[in-house]
């Protein structure tokens, strides 16, 4: 038998899935692979069962949900999906029963998974296969944290230590970190251009129609199609459907707050209204209401963010370039847009990074 990580691996799943979970259970368990059940862990009715689910779930490896219409209703599978993308876990859906439109949520509609409707046999080996390669990735890298350690290299194993989750992925932590500064650089770079142009075009037209275009065109470029993609949200590079849906909900949530803040109110707390509006509407429709509620703080930070960008970036506009320079209108609320927008960007993809 071939020597598999001691890893532990999460089984998320609906009651009345619970033959076909077995059958999954023992299917990795004769291969090696040491898959948690909460029945066999846990005894019912204990009182710290919710603590105990997320205690299991920070200290596996991974997480396989096994999908099908019962599991997309449940609400314990939701919490579920959600810690684990909480604590940066790998997710592996397996779909079991129904088809893609009745067994899939939001949440894991654009994520690959395994098919064992039609053949089980053949689905779960790939799913061996796919967990077996993880599992190798995160032995080879606790190797290398046990040779730094035995070569006394403490500079290194306190850079690990305060890397925290980015050892998981497989990867040096120093580049993990480089990446996502490089990540958030380019989506701040992607909102301040989305934000000149949109600007640009609201002075084009009427405060209300302006507001919808330009809303509609920033939001699209810098939340749909740059931040998507400098994030790696949802795999979207990868999906060119739901690349489509991000850039769809963006181009809407952004006619909607523009046509607030811009349009109806027209002053800088009423900008600032209408980018919260922005940003809320943008990330649940791309995000889901899950990510949303687990992920509260987070989303108090950007919305205020966003607030705060939107009166800025409206007040540079009118008050200091408009009414203060004399500059042209549609220069001036390019550059307060995107000035607005570099900063509701920035925060949120730091936010979302973190995430």
């Amino acid at each position: 038998m071939p020597n598999k990580s001691t890893g532990q691996v999460f089984i998320s799943y609906s009651r009345k899935d619970y033959t076909v979970m077995l059958r999954i259970v023992a299917f990795l368990r004769k291969r090696g692979i040491n898959a948690w059940l909460d029945n066999e862990k846990l005894s019912p009715g204990t009182p710290i069962w919710e603590e105990e689910i997320e205690k299991a779930i920070k200290n596996s490896s991974a997480i396989i949900v096994v999908l099908s219409p019962d599991s997309k209703n449940s609400e314990w599978v939701r919490r579920e999906i959600s810690l684990a993308d909480q604590y940066r876990k790998r997710v592996y859906p397996v779909l079991a029963n129904g088809d893609e439109e009745s067994s899939i949520s939001l949440r894991l509609i654009n994520r690959q998974f395994v098919d064992i409707r039609n053949n089980e046999e053949i689905g779960l080996r790939s799913l061996e296969t796919a967990l077996s390669a993880y599992m190798q990735e995160l032995n080879d890298e606790e190797e290398k944290v046990k040779d730094q350690v035995s070569l006394g290299n403490d500079k290194a194993i306190g850079q690990q230590i305060i890397a925290g989750e980015t050892s998981h992925l497989g990867v040096d932590n120093t580049t993990a970190i480089n990446t996502d500064s490089q990540r958030i650089l380019w989506a701040t770079l992607g909102w301040a251009i989305a934000g000149l142009i949109g600007g640009y075009t609201y002075s084009e037209y009427d405060a209300i129609a302006g507001g919808a275009v330009g809303g509609l065109i920033g939001g699209a470029i810098g939340g749909g199609l740059t931040t998507s993609i400098a994030l790696q949200i949802k795999n979207t590079a990868s999906d060119r459907k739901n690349m489509i849906r991000n850039i769809l909900a963006w181009a809407f949530a952004g006619a909607m707050g523009w046509s607030i803040g811009w349009g109806l109110l027209s002053d800088a707390s009423g900008a600032g209204i209408g980018m919260a509006v922005f940003a809320i509407l943008g990330l649940a429709i791309t995000l889901g209401m899950d990510y949303i509620l687990s992920n509260w703080k987070s989303i108090v930070v950007i919305t205020l963010a966003w607030a705060i960008g939107g009166a800025i970036g409206w007040s540079i506009a009118r008050n200091g370039l408009i009414d203060g320079l004399g500059m042209d209108k549609a220069l001036s609320w390019g550059i307060g847009t995107a000035i607005g927008w570099t900063i509701g960007g920035s925060i949120m993809s730091w936010q979302l990074t973190r995430k």
